[in-house]
């Protein structure tokens, strides 16, 4: 299992990224070298994970790629889009992996007051709500 988290979480950090062949996903690797050509038990543990997808180049050799929960969000503009369209909003973890920084971006849409986020205490996760439309209050007051 050491092995086969190791090859998602390099597939993990390049996330909309070209497919990895074996070799290359063994050159990565370095030191935590899995050769999923030679270790079929590995192979088939990868190949069955939901976020792998495998194809194959011109000479029918694997290549590894992965794939998020949410393809359609490639970069900070569609990250704000996308959760705008969530009515009952969305786990801010299940966007982390949609692209490479895509944490950075939902922390800095935020802060940037984009979206909503709120902190569930009970489950211990943030939830992005949308920001909704912009209006003008009066606040009447005195000192």
């Amino acid at each position: 299992l050491e092995r086969q988290a190791a090859v998602l979480t390099l597939l993990r950090s390049r996330s909309g990224a070209a497919p990895l062949s074996a070799q290359a996903i063994a050159h990565q690797l370095g030191a935590d070298r899995v050769d999923l050509d030679e270790d079929a038990q590995v192979d088939a543990m990868v190949r069955k994970n939901p976020r792998v997808r495998v194809t194959f180049d011109d000479e029918m050799r694997p290549k590894y790629e992965y794939v998020s929960a949410h393809g359609d969000v490639h970069d900070a503009a569609s990250l704000v889009a996308f959760v705008e369209q969530q009515r009952d909003g969305v786990q801010a973890n299940s966007l982390h992996d949609a692209y490479v920084g895509a944490a950075r971006d939902i922390e800095r849409a935020i802060v940037a007051g984009s979206v909503l986020g709120v902190k569930d205490a009970s489950r211990h996760r943030d939830q992005l709500f949308p920001r909704g439309r912009a209006y003008m209050v009066k606040v009447a007051g005195g000192a």
